[in-house]
């Protein structure tokens, strides 16, 4: 279903910047408003981090969903500053279908291998296990954290990165850092006029098009006040915004 896969694809990135703190998100969708209720949860010191997302669709999505709820994990060491991920965990649960996906990190071994596992009714349907045909030490959810880092790196242009969970994508996601009069522009697009910018570009079967991308809005601290998720089929344009 479009609007079940498309109305939780935000939580690519939420932003992680302090060694502790719990945020709260909203999105609506320009068509049908509020679509997603989320709340964000880490912890981070200089060896180890813990990041959680909860998230719910609510609205006319609670109903064309089956009460979608998600909960999104990660956890892992810090290096220089960096998140490694040892595990990418989602759960999902909709209608009377669960779902779990983990994604385990062999650093010795270079591999990362992916186990899903599917019930309905509490009846187990399925369970496959497989080794990713690539190697990262990036997520999901770290992603977001790490690109700051690399922002700092690539000050300006694009940069490919690879991660657990962009297996649509080839295993890879380009990212842009807009600078000088392109940095404006998008500054001005997005409301937000003294943020930092980072863009995110990806290829999805609920974008109109098959492609968009997502456009971070970035406070002092790293973190994202706002993100905008450009044409997605059915919802029109996806804006997440921070409220707590």
């Amino acid at each position: 279903m479009v609007i079940k896969k498309a109305v939780l694809v935000w939580v690519f990135f939420i932003g992680m910047g302090l060694e502790a703190q719990s945020l709260h998100y909203v999105a609506r969708g320009t068509l049908v408003g509020t679509i997603i209720d989320a709340k964000v949860h880490y912890k981070a010191n200089s060896k180890r981090y813990t990041i959680r997302v909860d998230m719910k669709a609510t609205g006319l999505i609670k109903l064309m969903s089956g009460g979608q709820i998600e909960h999104h994990s990660s956890y892992g060491s810090v290096r220089h500053g960096e998140y490694y991920a040892k595990e990418y965990k989602i759960d999902k649960t909709y209608k009377d279908i669960h779902y779990i996906r983990r994604y385990l990190f062999d650093y010795k071994k270079k591999k990362i291998t992916k186990i899903s596992i599917k019930w309905k009714k509490e009846k187990k349907l399925y369970e496959n296990k497989e080794v990713l045909k690539y190697f990262a030490h990036n997520d999901i959810l770290t992603l977001y954290h790490n690109s700051v880092k690399y922002k700092k790196k690539h000050p300006s242009g694009h940069f490919s990165v690879a991660l657990a969970g962009a297996e649509k994508e080839g295993g890879k996601l380009i990212l842009s850092f807009p600078a000088g009069k392109k940095l404006q522009e998008e500054r001005n697009a997005i409301g937000e006029k003294s943020a930092a910018i980072i863009k995110v570009y990806m290829k999805r079967a609920f974008l109109s098009g098959g492609r968009g991308s997502l456009t971070f809005a970035i406070d002092k601290n790293g973190m994202a006040k706002k993100v905008i998720l450009d044409s997605v089929k059915l919802l029109g344009k996806v804006t997440l915004k921070r409220v707590r």
